[in-house]
């Protein structure tokens, strides 16, 4: 019976080293998709940000050098704009408005009623973008 047991203990631990060889197989794998969706979509947002942070603080410094306004008056700015939709979040929400047409609400992802199909095209540039 000691036979049969250690000849059981060993196929057993022959499949145990198998299966972690497996399991680090697909680890390996999974890492590597991990790492390619991160540089296909994360890392392209990353750099849009990097760029639209920079463009902002390019327009903030001519406006503070053509107008005289002040971290104050933007610092102001920023918090009217963030409470338009009521809530202090730190982020511009865009309500979505009703649909002159149908009276639906309008979809701000695509500026368009998704029942109607008329598209967005009052409010400032910024609402239509």
């Amino acid at each position: 019976m000691d036979m049969f047991n250690t000849i059981w203990d060993l196929a057993q631990q022959g499949q145990i080293y198998e299966l972690k060889q497996d399991v680090k197989s697909v680890s390996e794998e999974a890492r590597s998709e991990v790492r390619q969706t991160i540089d296909q979509t994360y890392l392209p947002y990353v750099k849009q940000l990097d760029k639209l942070g920079l463009v902002c603080q390019a327009m903030w410094s001519l406006l503070q050098e053509k107008t005289g306004l002040t971290e104050k008056d933007l610092l102001q700015r920023v918090t009217e704009l963030d409470l338009k939709d009521g809530v202090l979040d730190g982020k511009y929400n865009r309500l979505a408005p009703d649909c002159p047409s149908c009276g639906a609400k309008m979809c701000r992802k695509f500026n368009r009623c998704l029942f109607c199909g008329r598209e967005y095209t009052e409010g400032s540039v910024f609402d239509t973008v």
